[in-house]
Formats: C-alpha cells, structure tokens, sequence
C-alpha cells in the first residue's frame, strides 16, 4: 500500500514547512514595511502639523496683540505712523494657497475671535482680511454645497463681516434648517436686536433649540427697548408667537401685558402655555382671575402650569378655586392644588387641613408630606 506523502504535492526541494516559513516572513517583512511607512507619514503630518500651527498662533498672537501707536509730535510737525497690523510673515504666505493650512488657520482665527471682544477682537478680523480670509468666505456664501454655505454664514457672523449681510439676509427662509438658522444668528451678530426683524416675515417653524440660541446671543447685546414684539404675538406663525411671549417675558414688557393675555385663548396649547408663564411674569391685580376663567378649557398640563402659577401671584381670595380642586379625580391636580395652598400661607395651609378630605387618603398623606417639607 503506498503512503501518502505530502512533499509529493509541493515537488522536489522545499518541505511544507520550509514554504510556511518563507511565506509568513514575507507577510511580516510587508507588515513590518507597512507599519513603519505607515508612522513615518504619521510623522511627518504630525510635524507639519505641529509647524503649521505655531506659524498660525505665532501670526494670531501678534494681532491679538498688537496696539496701535499714536501719532507723536517731533520737531513741532507730527509723525506720521503706520498704525495697520505688522506684514504678514513670508513663510506664512507660502503656506496660504494650501487648503489645509488654510483650514487651520481659519479654525484658529474664528475660535480666538470667539472669546475675544474690543480691540483684540478688531484686530483679529483685520488679520482675517489680510490673509484674504474674506474672499473665501464670499466664495462660501455662493457655493452649491449646503454645509459650505452654512459654514461661511457662521464665519461671516463670527467675525462680522457686515459686507455680506443682505446676502446673507436671502438665507432666512431657506429649505435646509442649518443654512436659515446660521443665518438667523448671523443676522442677530451684524444687527443686534434689529436683526429679529427676520420674524416679520418667517416661514418655517422656529424649533426651540433655535429660540434658545437666539434668546443666547441677545443676552450678550445691551437690553434695548426694541419694538416689534406686537406684531411677532399675531403672527400666523405659531413658533413666531412662542417666541414673542418668551421675549416679553424676558425683558419684561408690561406694556404688552394685553397682546400676551389674548394669546390664553389661541388653538396652540403651546402657545397658550406660554402665555400663561408670560402672564405670570407680567401679572396684573386680574391675573389670578384670568388664569381660573381659562382652567376648565385647558388640558391637563396647562391646568397644572395655572395651579402652580397660583402659588405665585394668587391671594387668599383664590383659596375656594383652589380648595374645590382637592376633589378632583386626578391626582396630579389634587398635589398641586394643595402645595399651592400651602404656598399661599396660613389661611391656605388653614383650608388644606379642614378640608373635607383631609383625613381620607390621598389627601391625608400629600398633607403629611408638606408638613415634613415644612419642617
């Protein structure tokens, strides 16, 4: 019987073994080759990397810097100095046309800008423009690419390039979110709080992320008397609405008192809960009235936003509203209604305990808990 032997199949010369050794010192030579290329490029853009950015922060740093000098009288003529930033560095200008560099110098340049305000912010942008960051940034604003288009309306923003703002105001009611959010918020940057003059004539829905970015960059602007609120709180754009009640709460525009009690009866629940906050900010002596003539009509969660509004504003003549609520059927108002009870001192936390419930559970044990609060 003739065994088998596998040198038969991989001929004369190599054993099976010898071709294993030979075949996995190649794949570890090419491993090996690969690897080591493989850090020598990381490297080398780490290096480069490294460069391009002390050039970059050297440049910026210098600009933040700099202060001008001012003219200085010298043997009875004054002498004429050159107050504009220092020439831009030569090997920074070598590195310009390349797009990358660019792109970190852009990045470096709109993060300092960020945080900077005053003369370092003023020279900061007159950096920007003389590395001719400013054209690139126009050729942003006409680029077909929508993420293009929104990043050179944010830059234009950050560094005020007042240039491009009615180029940018045709960007409001823009399809895509991101491009009419930035250029919402560039508006504001460019034009204070002339640039909410975008909600006279806003289409798409304002999402509260936006409201919360836009309520940010106002705070960071003097308070202003501004006008248009009215207007805003009878828009048929209901977030528009949302967002005027909001601002007149916040800067605290009593004389809108009226335009924002009308809005309790709008068919956006939403709308109508701000409202109620807004009221209770703005609160008249008729307040606490208008908000219990809107109970019985509202949905639960506004119900509860009233009751707690009560604690608020409300006085002893709202004890019997209040205390009537004790017997309702749903939990959650029987809670509220009797923290607002106890909120409104002791003829309220008088009117908890005597009632006719009070001993009977849920009560008993919501009242228990407010007294340990209490305590």
């Amino acid at each position: 019987m003739e065994v088998f032997d596998i040198t038969n199949l991989i001929g004369p010369g190599l054993s099976f073994f010898g071709y294993l050794i030979i075949t996995f010192w190649l794949v570890t030579t090419t491993l090996c080759t690969f690897i080591l290329n493989y850090l020598y490029i990381v490297n080398k853009r780490e290096t480069r990397y490294e460069r391009w950015k002390f050039i970059a922060d050297t440049f910026i740093r210098k600009a933040i810097f700099f202060e001008e000098v001012e003219p200085q009288e010298k043997d009875g003529s004054p002498e004429i100095i050159k107050n504009d930033l220092p020439p831009t560095p030569k090997r920074l200008q070598k590195l310009l046309p390349n797009p990358y560099f660019r792109k970190l110098i852009t990045i470096e340049l709109l993060s300092a800008m960020d945080s900077m305000s005053g003369t370092a912010a003023a020279n900061l942008k007159r950096a920007f423009y003389q590395v001719k960051l400013n054209t690139r940034v126009s050729k942003m604003l006409d680029s077909p690419h929508w993420h293009i288009k929104a990043a050179g309306i944010q830059q234009a923003g950050i560094m005020g390039m007042d240039e491009f703002k009615d180029k940018i105001s045709r960007f409001i009611n823009h399809e895509r979110r991101l491009i009419r959010v930035e250029a919402q918020n560039t508006i504001l940057k460019l034009s204070g709080f002339d640039g909410l003059r975008f909600l006279d004539d806003v289409t798409y829905p304002i999402s509260e992320w936006q409201r919360l970015r836009i309520l940010e960059e106002l705070s960071r602007l003097p308070p202003e008397n501004f006008t248009g609120i009215d207007k805003w709180l009878k828009s048929k754009n209901d977030t528009v609405v949302i967002f005027a009640l909001k601002l007149a709460k916040v800067y605290f525009r009593f004389e809108l008192y009226e335009e924002v009690r009308a809005c309790l009866s709008h068919q956006n629940s939403e709308v109508r809960r701000q409202a109620i906050l807004a009221c209770t900010e703005l609160q008249t002596q008729d307040t606490a009235r208008q908000l219990i003539n809107r109970f019985r009509s509202e949905e639960e969660k506004n119900q509860l936003l009233i009751i707690k509004a009560l604690s608020q504003i409300g006085t002893e003549e709202d004890i019997p509203f209040l205390s009537s609520l004790l017997f309702s059927e749903n939990i959650k108002v029987v809670i509220a209604s009797a923290y607002s009870l106890a909120d409104l001192g002791e003829n309220g936390m008088a009117a908890l305990e005597s009632h006719t419930k009070a001993a009977v559970f849920p009560l008993d044990r919501i009242i228990t808990e407010i007294k340990s609060e209490v305590k």
